[in-house]
Order: structure tokens, then C-alpha cells, then sequence
């Protein structure tokens, strides 16, 4: 026997057609009324099928109460909700793996130890460096990078502040080393006097800001170009501070000189 030709009720018919050297195989008609899927695509399955080890190539969409079982997908390309053993997870969480065998699961990440605020890029024209608004840490890092008076000798200086205001009073430090510090002063003196209008010779610092929310301080190192290397320490009697300000100035608090070079603010948490 050839092919099977079945005649529509009304009109047209269907042939089934073997290859031409078909072997010895067997097809297996299901006990059941449906619609068998042939390749030209466009049928539509209802109810709950099973398949499986299913291949599909190409766009296979699948409503949103499919259920997969040990799925293996090559490069997925996912347009709405990913729900996982009924849960969707919420905005900013990710997929940790529960091992083999297992289904993974949303979790939130770790914030990191050090996170980055912001990097404030100056080019001659800022007269300060400033991050405001500051929440959610006790403690800070900045680091500087090519960071000088753009305009004059002066000295780099600091400044918290607290509800849109720097605090211009009260601040205390030992500068540079020094045996003897400063008490009521304008602002922390961070630097000796220095100036050079060239962001590749600028100053690189690292300062420690600590204890934000209670009287801050901060302390850390600060290398010129040519000039040297300066330590210093500052803090204010101050309850608390959530912005922060880097200027420089030819005296303590004074008026501001213009900046060129880099500085970055970071959050620690601990």
C-alpha cells in the first residue's frame, strides 16, 4: 500500500504520503479527539499537553501558566513577567541557584563593601566639589585624582554641611603631620598651599570620612605634583552631616578658587 487518501465531508481530501523507502516504523495515534501538528505551522493546542525531550527552533511563545520541567534554553529571549515556582520576585532581585535538582530562586543581592556615589569631572570652571543628600551610610572614602586650584595658590579644604547649608565654624584638625592643630576654624585644612593649572599635575588623595551621623572627621593623605605628600586630620562639633564639600581656598574658608582634576565619593558599609 501507497498512500491513504481521506475525503473531506464535503469537499477536497487528505493523503497520507510515506517516504519512499519508509523502513519499518510505527506512529502511534493518540485514544483521544485533538488536532495533530504538521509543519506548516498555525495549529493551536488547547488543554494540557506533555511533551517530551521537545525540540523547537526558532520564536516559541508560551502563556503565562506554562510550566516547564528542567527546560534547557539556549538563548532565551524573555519580554514579560519570569515567574519561578509561583513567584515573580520584586524589582532590583536576581536568580541564585538552589544546585542540581533544584529550582532557583529570587534573592536580593548584597550591597557591596564600597559602593560608588558619584565621580565629579572638573575643567577649570567649579569653584567646589560637593555631594549632597547623603543617607543610607556612616562612612565615606574619597579619592582624588588630578585634583588642583585652577587659579591660585590655595589650600584644599573641606566642609560638611547638614539640610542645604556648610557649617563654617568649629572645625578642629591637626594638619600635614603636624604636632599642634587648630580649633574654630572655617573649614579642615586637607593640603599646604599649592597651585598648578594642569590636571595632569594635580594632587591625589585618599580620605577617610567617618562617624557622619555623630560629630564627622576625617583623616588621610594627599600627594602633589613635585610638592610632596601631606597627612592630615579634621572634625567638627557637629551632631550630624549629610553633604559634603572639597574647595580650594588661600585661607581657611576663604574664598573659593577655581578646580580642575577629578574626585570620587564612596559608601562604606560596615
Amino acid at each position: 500500500m501507497g498512500n491513504i487518501t481521506l475525503n473531506g465531508s464535503t469537499s477536497g481530501q487528505i493523503t497520507l504520503a510515506p517516504t519512499a523507502v519508509a523502513g519499518s516504523n510505527i506512529i502511534t495515534l493518540p485514544a483521544a479527539t485533538g488536532t495533530l501538528l504538521t509543519t506548516a505551522g498555525g495549529q493551536t493546542i488547547s488543554g494540557t499537553t506533555t511533551a517530551t525531550n521537545l525540540t523547537v527552533t526558532g520564536t516559541a511563545t508560551l502563556p503565562s501558566s506554562t510550566s516547564l520541567t528542567t527546560p534547557t534554553l539556549a538563548t532565551p529571549n524573555i519580554i514579560s513577567g519570569l515567574t519561578l515556582t509561583g513567584a515573580a520576585g520584586t524589582s532590583g532581585q536576581v536568580l541564585t541557584s538552589a544546585g542540581s535538582g533544584s529550582a532557583p530562586t529570587w534573592s536580593t543581592p548584597s550591597a557591596g563593601a564600597m559602593t560608588l556615589i558619584s565621580t565629579i569631572t572638573t575643567t577649570g570652571t567649579q569653584t567646589s566639589v560637593s555631594w549632597t543628600g547623603l543617607s543610607g551610610y556612616d562612612n565615606y572614602i574619597i579619592i582624588t585624582k588630578n585634583l588642583a586650584s585652577y587659579t591660585g595658590a590655595g589650600w584644599l579644604q573641606l566642609q560638611f554641611g547638614n539640610s542645604g547649608s556648610y557649617i563654617t565654624s568649629g572645625y578642629s584638625g591637626w594638619p600635614n603631620g603636624a604636632n599642634s592643630g587648630y580649633t574654630g576654624s572655617a573649614s579642615i585644612n586637607l593640603s599646604a598651599s599649592f597651585s598648578e593649572g594642569n590636571q595632569n599635575a594635580g594632587g591625589n588623595g585618599f580620605f577617610t570620612i567617618t562617624n557622619m551621623t555623630a560629630y564627622p572627621k576625617i583623616i588621610g593623605m594627599y600627594g602633589v605634583h613635585a610638592a610632596g605628600v601631606y597627612v592630615s586630620q579634621g572634625w567638627v562639633n557637629s551632631a550630624t552631616a549629610n553633604q559634603i564639600q572639597l574647595f580650594y581656598a588661600s585661607s581657611a574658608g576663604g574664598t573659593q578658587l577655581t578646580l580642575i582634576g577629578q574626585a570620587s565619593l564612596y559608601g562604606i558599609s560596615s
